[in-house]
């Protein structure tokens, strides 16, 4: 990516990274590198990448993102642990601090409502 980050820019590259994403967060959200994600990590991931996509994209939309795509409570906090170090992972020198810093916004902001 060239230039400074915008959130067109991220939410793009975020989906099209999607799957190795959320496959990549379903073995984080085991809590342990040394199992396989169930069946429910593997969900709550896939659903909480759908719902940071979305934030990114349509910003408005983040709550009713949420609410319609929801995953068990535990998931969010551990989810949004793991961002940064994943995406850095997955995304190498596309992930800057100007895109890290509005994806995790654009997370917490999506996930708020539910965690309160």
């Amino acid at each position: 990516m060239t230039g400074p980050s915008t959130m067109i820019d991220a939410a793009a590259l975020l989906s099209a990274r999607r799957a190795e994403i959320a496959a990549a967060m379903a073995r984080y959200l085991t809590g342990s590198g040394n199992e396989e994600p169930t069946r429910e990590d593997s969900d709550a991931a896939a659903r909480l990448v759908d719902i940071l996509i979305t934030a990114l994209r349509e910003p408005g939309m983040a709550a009713t993102a949420v609410a319609g795509r929801q995953a068990a409570e535990r998931y969010y906090s551990r989810f949004g642990d793991g961002l940064s170090p994943i995406l850095k992972d997955i995304l190498g020198a596309d992930a800057d601090a100007a895109l890290l810093s509005r994806t995790i916004d654009g997370y917490w902001r999506a996930v708020r409502t539910q965690l309160q």
